[in-house]
């Protein structure tokens, strides 16, 4: 066990550790999966620090504990890649699952998520302890932060995660909704629509860089429906103005035709009248002249 783990390699170089310092150590470390690399972490520095061949409390307290063992670690690598700090931040913030209303969460993360140019800086990463590389259930490369107190008490880490939180908990819910449109073989019910395709195409225009090709490729797809369903409207609002416009040319022919219609009625009516007239007059005229 973990036990083992202090003791052995103590008893092996002929090293002490002082009463009930084991005990500290193992209670510090809990249950946590990834314990054994943290361990080894605060064993290092311990040894670094030990006086007459014996590891002490006093010790154990000035590095701060298994946690901020690894803190400083973290630190000390920070400062040797220094002039990569931007791409460390890229890596890092996907390794994380920003809580909403629950604590932050270290994340699995593949190495398209990450960026497949920033694997070798994973690799890295990994000689120094910081992250775990493996592959999924479907044989992509993963990798996930060494332990969760990378997240509790590494700073910089911690700063990245606040100034990337809101972008990290959308891109965690776009990769939701991603997954159900591949496993629906890209159904268009799947894609964006609206509201939330406006805010992935600004996602999209920011943090571009940040963006999986997967990513990025159902947002476009998202706007390429858009667009087709754009054009179709388009094109239906031009049918319905033709069908309109020529729906008026044919009413305003018919009521043409009616006007004209009424108007050679009329005249016909007149003249009716007028041949009337003249008969009746015709006739009175040969009953006066009897």
């Amino acid at each position: 066990g973990l036990g083992a783990a202090i003791e052995n390699p103590a008893r092996q170089l002929g090293v002490k550790l002082e009463e009930g310092l084991a005990e500290r150590i193992l209670q510090d470390l809990g249950q946590e999966p990834g314990a054994l690399p943290l361990l080894e972490f605060a064993l290092t520095q311990l040894w670094e620090r030990q006086q007459y061949r014996q590891l002490t409390h006093a010790a154990y307290e000035a590095i701060g504990g298994v946690t901020q063992a690894l803190a400083r670690h973290a630190d000390e690598t920070l400062t040797r890649f220094q002039d990569e700090r931007e791409r460390l931040r890229r890596v890092f913030v996907q390794l994380v699952r920003p809580g909403e209303g629950t604590e932050d969460t270290r994340q699995v993360a593949t190495r398209e998520q990450v960026g497949v140019d920033n694997w070798n800086l994973v690799t890295e990463l990994a000689d120094e302890r910081l992250v775990v590389t493996g592959r999924d259930a479907q044989g992509q490369e993963t990798v996930e932060v060494v332990h969760e107190a990378l997240l509790r008490h590494w700073q910089p880490l911690r700063q990245w995660i606040e100034q990337d939180r809101q972008f990290r908990v959308w891109q965690n819910r776009l990769r939701s909704v991603l997954q159900e449109w591949q496993e629906q073989s890209r159904d268009e019910g799947a894609l964006l629509r609206g509201a939330r395709l406006a805010e992935a195409e600004e996602r999209l225009s920011k943090h571009a860089d940040e963006l999986s090709q997967a990513e990025k490729e159902y947002i476009k797809a998202s706007v390429a429906l858009r667009e087709r369903e754009a054009a179709i409207r388009h094109r239906v609002r031009r049918r319905v103005i033709v069908g309109l416009a020529a729906g008026l040319v044919v009413a305003l022919l018919l009521a043409a035709l009616a006007a004209f219609q009424w108007q050679q009625a009329e005249a016909q009516r007149k003249i009716a009248e007028e041949q009337r007239g003249i008969a009746l007059a015709r006739q009175l005229a040969a009953q006066s002249g009897l």
